[in-house]
């Protein structure tokens, strides 16, 4: 015999089946607060991207640098925050997320300092595919609303 809390009571089904509910809010909670943070570094870096082009660089790829930026970010929150609803495996996710960033710090390495050019481009790569993956769950998972 078990012990049921008062908030475990209210779940139950016309099977005396107890819902769950509550097992899954601690997964989902750090995978909220995982993409919270990593989407929080990846608005810093962009706020912080025209100081560090202007000492590292020449003024001209300022502009170029943060728009190119812009245009793989904003396609990366929204697929990520569409991703978390998914219900996708908190492990997973999170190292998607953390493998983004690692892109994107990679990039402004390459801009930074001498880098070869298939780094840059191989975290260009990384960061479409990962974007892409997410998207592909997305649509995946949604894909009964059709």
């Amino acid at each position: 015999m078990t012990l049921k809390t008062d908030c475990q009571e209210d779940f139950k089904t016309e099977d005396n089946f107890t819902l769950d509910f509550f097992s899954n809010m601690g997964s989902s909670a750090v995978l909220l607060q995982s993409y919270y943070l990593y989407s929080a570094l990846l608005a810093l870096m962009v706020l912080g991207m025209p100081f560090i082009a202007s000492v590292l660089s020449c003024p001209g790829v300022q502009g170029r640098v943060c728009v190119s930026d812009l245009k793989q970010l904003t396609p990366f929150w929204l697929i990520a925050a569409f991703y978390t609803t998914t219900s996708p495996d908190v492990t997973t996710a999170v190292c998607l997320f953390r493998m983004f960033v690692a892109t994107k710090f990679m990039n402004l390495l390459g801009m930074a300092t001498p880098t070869p050019r298939c780094v840059e481009e191989a975290a260009f790569a990384m960061s479409v595919a990962i974007t892409t993956y997410m998207g592909v769950m997305v649509v995946y998972a949604y894909r009964d609303a059709f």
